[in-house]
């Protein structure tokens, strides 16, 4: 069949097409630079897309890799995405041309309107070489923040690594603190009890008021802590030829004309995306400032920390003392910053510490452990049952797992092919929490059964990659 190369947006110009790119990458909220701008003309043109596509196509990316400009060190992860994409839709080639249409395949409008895109399996795609950074070249900064997920078929066949069950140094003892000054301790013949079963909780059903007044409340606690650590006076409370180190206290939204200090919570005004230096605001609290929030300028704080070479850091959130002028109430411009003040170390007293203790000779005996509890190549948790092996046989008072229990980033949890064998090799598709109930809820009810009298409490403590579970 008679092929013909087609352009990007029908009989878009050069330079029409990059007004359209800069238009739809405005539209996203990025405003791409003039060098960016070429090479992202150059890479629509190549791969027949629209520039709402690729603009599309950045919005995704920049939400995925969580980043918020398009540079030359991004640029080169967004086009392997971007590549990734073409290459999911279409088998693709690598060899010298543009992108090619048959011409057997899809009609232009009536209206003699822009080529449509052809539909993915009758679409076949070549790309210059020169411009295409191979899919395995990873840039340093793009392993660092986005690491490619290991395969299974990767981790078995890269170096010289023993599965799970050929490895030689089972139960050695790798490291050890403190060595000469550790003495064996036994466990405690009867159960510790540290926590209170707290009834009638709806999980994740707290009011908007409730959170609003939990808020607010921190706010107010944290506020006179650090009014305590770094002396803030009141504003009738110093006098005028009174030296103090920080400016009298003020609300936030009072304008003044001279040096005033406030205190209140840091926040974005873009509401979502990175903190930055133009998004600042300082929110103050419901009774002294009636909620009321105001533009943070640390320009002074960036140019004074230039010259000093010190550094501060903020974030959504942090409560803070910052000392400036707010000369229309609506703008404080900061000249100091506390950070905040860390609230006093929780004390015990010597009665309250006998309670973990029941005998001078008993002491306590706590093992802490981190997940993955499985290898990457299947979903057989034998490491897990390893661990509950070795706890039988110390029995220690209380032990703390953290998760992912079940890993997102597990490449059969990924795929989708989360199967277990349902007996005579019949293996079936559960879901991640029958996964759960199956390796980690039945190992643990197990270990209880066999151990009538074992003492030992389990802490479960969940992942930011856990599939069943809300993270802590």
């Amino acid at each position: 069949q008679r092929e013909r190369k087609i352009m990007t947006a029908g009989t878009s110009t050069p330079g029409q097409l990059k007004n359209e790119i800069r238009k739809a990458m405005s539209d996203v909220g990025l405003n791409i630079p003039p060098d960016i701008l070429s090479k992202c003309a150059a890479m629509a043109n190549n791969l027949s897309i629209t520039p709402t596509q690729l603009a599309e196509s950045w919005e995704a990316h920049s939400i995925n890799r969580n980043i918020s400009e398009l540079t030359d060190v991004t640029f080169a992860g967004f086009r392997n995405d971007l590549l990734s994409d073409v290459e999911s839709m279409a088998p693709s080639t690598v060899t010298s041309g543009a992108v090619h249409e048959s011409s057997a395949l899809g009609k232009r409008h009536a209206s003699g309107g822009p080529s449509q895109t052809p539909p993915p399996k009758q679409r076949r795609v070549e790309i210059k070489e020169e411009e295409v950074t191979p899919r395995v070249s990873v840039s340093p900064l793009k392993s660092k923040l986005s690491p490619v997920p290991p395969t299974p078929s990767s981790i078995l066949k890269g170096a010289n690594t023993p599965k799970y069950e050929e490895r030689k140094n089972a139960g050695a003892t790798v490291a050890s603190y403190n060595p000469h000054s550790l003495t064996p301790l036994s466990s405690s013949s009867t159960p510790h009890i540290f926590y209170k079963r707290v009834e009638k909780c709806r999980f994740m059903f707290t009011t908007p008021q409730d959170r609003a007044n939990a808020l607010n409340k921190r706010l107010v606690e944290f506020g006179k802590r650090i009014q305590e650590v770094y002396d803030i006076k009141d504003m009738y409370d110093v006098e005028e030829d009174q030296e103090v180190a920080l400016a009298r206290l003020e609300n936030v939204g009072v304008p003044r004309q001279e040096k005033v200090c406030c205190i209140g919570r840091i926040c974005n005004e873009a509401h979502e995306g990175k903190l930055n230096r133009t998004s600042l605001l300082l929110e103050g609290s419901r009774h002294q400032s009636n909620g009321m929030r105001v533009n943070l300028d640390i320009s002074p704080l960036l140019d004074a920390n230039l010259e000093t070479r010190s550094s501060f850091s903020l974030f959504p959130g942090q409560i803070v003392a910052v000392e400036g002028i707010n000369a229309s109430g609506r703008k404080l411009v900061a000249h100091k910053l506390c950070e905040g003040a860390a609230p006093p170390k929780a004390v015990l007293t010597a009665g309250e510490m006998k309670e973990f203790y029941k005998s001078e000779k008993e002491g306590m005996k706590i093992m802490t452990c981190a997940g993955p509890y499985t290898t990457m190549d299947n979903l057989e948790y034998n490491p897990l049952s390893d661990l509950l092996q070795q706890i039988r046989e110390e029995q220690p008072d209380v032990v703390i797992l953290t998760g992912p229990f079940v890993d997102i980033k597990h490449p059969l949890v990924q795929s989708g092919n989360v199967e277990i064998d349902v007996g005579e090799g019949n293996m079936s598709k559960i879901p991640h929490e029958a996964l759960f109930a199956q390796r980690i809820s039945a190992l643990l009810e197990q270990l209880f059964e066999d151990e009538e009298g074992l003492g030992t409490q389990f802490v479960l403590v969940p992942h930011l990659d856990d599939a069943v579970a809300e993270f802590v």
